[in-house]
């Protein structure tokens, strides 16, 4: 799992990632695993000139020659963002225009949020697409 075959443009732009001053050192990182190992250099001397682990040399060089160039971008693995289906939906909206006996809104995002499990921003979110999003005791737009 040594050396790479790399052309011109693949050496040119890791050399360019690998010594660039301004931008992520963690791009440059993995950037001069690449070029290091298409030096010839092993994966234990690679581990030791970068002071790393055999994951990260394991990691970046299988994403290499699996990808390429695009395949030492950062892969971020965040959290999708919560989505009601057509009904809860509908049954947020409803919510939304609930008032109590005293005339006062009956939810506000959290509270109702709350209730059905859910974070507080996928009913937000909900309601400002539907334009009834309000503040407790306010009335909806």
């Amino acid at each position: 799992m040594g050396a790479f075959d790399l052309n011109v443009l693949e050496k040119a732009e890791l050399v360019r990632r690998a010594t660039r001053q301004g931008g992520r050192s963690a791009a440059a990182r993995r950037a001069r695993v690449v070029v290091l190992l298409a030096s010839g250099m092993t994966w234990d001397d690679v581990m030791h000139a970068l002071d790393c682990s055999r994951g990260f040399v394991a990691r970046w060089s299988q994403r290499f020659r699996s990808c390429r160039m695009s395949g030492l971008d950062a892969r971020h693995r965040g959290r999708t963002t919560g989505a009601l289906d057509r009904a809860a939906e509908a049954r947020a909206v409803r919510a939304a225009r609930a008032r109590n006996d005293d005339g006062g809104w009956k939810w506000t995002s959290r509270s109702y949020a709350e209730h059905i499990g859910v974070s507080h921003m996928t009913v937000h979110r909900t309601w400002m697409r539907h334009g009834v999003s309000h503040a407790p005791g306010k009335p909806a737009r």
